[in-house]
Order: C-alpha cells, then sequence, then structure tokens
C-alpha cells in the first residue's frame, strides 16, 4: 500500500467546525473527519497539443511520447486551494464540490469584512 503524500500532523490550532453542520467536527462521536481541499488548475493548451503531436507521431502510444516529451507538464496549479474540515456524518450526505467552493467563497469574505 502506498503511504499517502502529505503526512503532516494536524495541529489543534487548525481545527474548525464542521463547514457544512457547523457542529465540532467529532460530535457524532466519530474519530474521522475530513479535510477537502478544492484546487483550481488551468490546462496549459499548447503544451496538450505538443504532447498530443508526438503521441500521434507515435501512432497512438501515449506512453512513449510521455517519455520522449521535453515536459509532460499540460495543467498548471493556480491561486491557494481552498480547505474545509468536515464531519463524517455530512460528507457522507449527498455534498458536491460546488457547495464546498461556494461556501468557501462566502467565508473568505466574511473573514476579509
Amino acid at each position: 500500500m502506498k503511504s499517502p503524500e502529505n503526512t503532516k500532523p494536524f495541529d489543534a490550532a487548525e481545527i474548525r467546525k464542521c463547514f457544512l453542520c457547523g457542529r465540532g467536527v467529532m460530535h457524532d462521536n466519530n474519530i474521522v473527519f475530513y479535510e477537502v481541499a478544492v484546487q483550481p488548475i488551468c490546462a496549459d493548451l499548447p503544451a496538450i497539443r505538443q504532447l498530443h503531436g508526438l503521441e500521434m507521431m507515435m501512432g497512438g502510444a501515449a506512453p512513449i511520447a510521455r517519455a520522449l516529451a521535453p515536459s509532460t507538464t499540460i495543467a498548471h496549479r493556480v491561486g491557494t486551494p481552498n480547505r474545509v474540515l468536515c464531519c463524517m456524518e455530512c460528507l457522507g450526505t449527498n455534498t458536491t464540490v460546488a457547495v464546498l467552493l461556494e461556501a468557501n467563497s462566502a467565508e473568505e469574505e466574511l473573514s476579509d469584512a
């Protein structure tokens, strides 16, 4: 099993209430809660075209094209990821990413005021 990429411990200063229900993230006596991060990513169209062209030259063999490409970067992370904490109960409901994005933007506007 592959170890998680981000194994940084969670500090007490980072704890916040559940973003969706407003209660503590362990209110349901479950010791698992989630940090949900949504990161905006912008596609690099010229790089995608270049890689696709190389794939076509290699007869559609994408692995060979990636091995020969000068770069396999096809997109760039932009801005700061939106991070919220959610309790297990709320994340088990029908929660969409759009709700988390919209709500996190509203929270940032309130904190800026």
